[in-house]
């Protein structure tokens, strides 16, 4: 029988706190609770001069900042096996990250584009009537600022260059799709799996710095069999997909500069930021390090063995 006390972390990793996290929440709540209020009291009395509207529009922004980041940041560190939001697909084993910290960055070009819309539109209308003060200019480069920016965003989303990222296990190699990147690695580059604390708690997949990793033999040869439609591994299709270059395969890049990507811009390996993927971050660095470890269990990696495993938590102790 299991044991119901959590694994102990890795060295090198401390227990992650999250009530700071939750009193920043709690404090940008409160904040715009107060600032809807004071906006609603202030076109309630009649004599606002617009700045009614301002609050209310600082308070809704509020909200949605402290909705998006609850969402974002606040999650539940350690989870039961049984727990882990894997999936089997297309002969690979695929871990998702978390879909709450998702729907919190969905959330964001709203958060900017409701409230500052709403103001532009004002701002539009009063340089149509050429009704426009200081603070009226002021308020409408705000506002234009703040929805271009949520525009951007928006289009990014669409676009598919910011997603909800996953790590994607297959017999053949490693392939990290983060929020903003996306890159490949075979098992036979990766010389070791180590707790890390690049970007907070994270497992690193350093690889042989003597070898070009991102443009291998091992690779072209699958993009090369990927093409001729022979057999080649499952990882590798929707990266090779979007990355065939006449002459060289492309397998690590940024799809966007919407979010800062530190654990891409480190260098060279591979670097799993624990915080985002939906499972227990000890059984992710147990599973990424029992299979850089074991050649011979990898073939079960395309098969529902390597998810039951995980469920089961038959992974040696790290």
């Amino acid at each position: 029988m299991q044991s119901s006390e959590p694994v102990p972390l890795p060295g090198g990793w401390q227990q992650r706190r999250t009530w700071p996290l939750a009193l920043n929440t709690a404090f940008l709540a409160v904040l715009a609770i107060l600032l809807i209020l004071l906006g609603i009291g202030l076109r309630a009395r009649g004599d606002d001069g617009g700045r009614g509207t301002y609050f209310l529009v600082g308070g809704l922004f509020m909200g949605g900042i402290a909705l998006s980041s609850g969402l974002v940041s606040l999650h539940r560190w350690r989870r039961a096996a049984e727990q882990s939001q894997v999936t089997q697909t297309d002969g690979a084993l695929r871990v998702p990250y978390r879909s709450q910290a998702f729907a919190g960055y969905l959330l964001l070009p709203f958060v900017g584009l409701v409230p500052f819309g709403l103001l532009f539109i004002g701002f539009v209308a009063a340089l149509t009537d050429g009704d426009l003060d200081g603070t009226g200019v002021v308020v409408g480069l705000v506002s234009t600022a703040m929805v271009a920016l949520a525009l951007w965003w928006t289009v990014e989303l669409v676009r598919g260059a910011f997603r909800r990222g996953a790590l994607t296990l297959s017999p053949k190699g490693v392939r990290h799709e983060g929020w903003t990147f996306d890159s490949f690695s075979t098992w036979e580059d990766i010389r070791a799996v180590r707790a890390d604390n690049t970007a907070g708690p994270s497992v690193r997949l350093s690889t042989d710095a003597g070898r070009a990793l991102w443009s291998s033999a091992e690779l072209r040869g699958a993009i090369a069999d990927l093409r001729s439609a022979g057999p080649v591994d499952p990882a590798l299709h929707a990266l090779s997909r979007r990355e065939q270059v006449p002459g060289h395969a492309r397998i690590r890049r940024r799809t966007s500069r919407a979010l800062p990507a530190p654990e891409f811009d480190d260098g060279r390996d591979i670097v799993l930021p624990v915080r985002w993927f939906a499972v227990d971050p000890v059984l992710l660095y147990r599973l990424v390090r029992f299979y850089a470890e074991t050649p011979s269990a990898r073939p079960e990696l395309a098969t529902g063995a390597a998810a039951q495993r995980l469920r089961s938590d038959r992974l040696p102790m790290m």
